[in-house]
């Protein structure tokens, strides 16, 4: 379709034979909930790897100290997976995002099931931790920890081409011509942006930020934005 702008930064209008389309003020809260949904997915991915030594104590994937703070030690080919479940699902995804991005109210349904898989991922993490802390228990954890962990990024790494490869989808449907690679920019620095905001925090993380952080914070924001999106 092409559109031209008229002399309202708001209205866009075509040849006589096309309607007129108005851009609405909520589409700068669209853009808001869809970034935010993309910065969460990939803090969620990013989880692991800046604080690979804590994860591997949370786990008991190493039983010494010198193991614990090993690059190549035990346990850490287990949380390199962790990070590496996001670009081979993404392989796997992208095609049916493409497929999806092309049918109807595809934003809609992109934003929604990006939330249901994130707050599945969260769900996957967090149950297990319920039966298990490792303050108390000197024990290994249950065996059914590792896989759930795993299951989780797996969901969480399959929102990835939802919320990176959809970026212009958003902007072609909700903005004028003219603020088009405004909206992609912001959607698409709102997903990267999880350097930064992993860099400010890297030095303080520790136990805490495994288990509540990536949990309850997460689950009171995929609740919020599921209320939003389903209305």
């Amino acid at each position: 379709m092409g559109y031209t702008s008229s002399s309202s930064s708001n209205t866009i209008t075509t040849t006589s034979s096309n309607p007129t389309f108005k851009a609405y003020p909520v589409r700068w809260y669209v853009l808001f909930v869809y970034s935010l949904v993309s910065l969460i997915q990939s803090m969620i991915w990013l989880t692991y790897s800046p604080v690979a030594e804590t994860t591997k104590r949370y786990y008991k994937l190493c039983t010494t100290e010198a193991e614990c703070t090993n690059e190549s030690g035990p346990g850490q080919s287990t949380v390199d997976l962790f990070l590496n479940w996001g670009p081979i699902i993404y392989l796997v995804t992208v095609f049916p995002t493409m497929y999806l991005s092309t049918r109807k109210n595809a934003l809609r349904k992109v934003v929604i099931l990006s939330i249901g898989l994130e707050t599945a991922a969260v769900a996957l993490r967090v149950i297990p931790t319920i039966f298990y802390n490792p303050h108390h228990d000197s024990k290994q954890p249950p065996w059914y920890m590792i896989p759930c962990v795993h299951l989780g990024q797996i969901c969480n790494a399959a929102v990835g081409p939802l919320v990176m490869a959809t970026c212009t989808l958003l902007s072609a449907t909700w903005f004028p011509s003219n603020e088009r690679g405004t909206a992609t920019s912001i959607a698409v620095i709102a997903n990267n942006s999880k350097f930064f905001f992993v860099k400010c925090i890297q030095n303080s993380i520790h136990m805490v930020f495994l288990t509540s952080l990536t949990t309850t914070r997460s689950w009171q924001f995929h609740w919020f934005f599921w209320r939003i999106c389903c209305k």
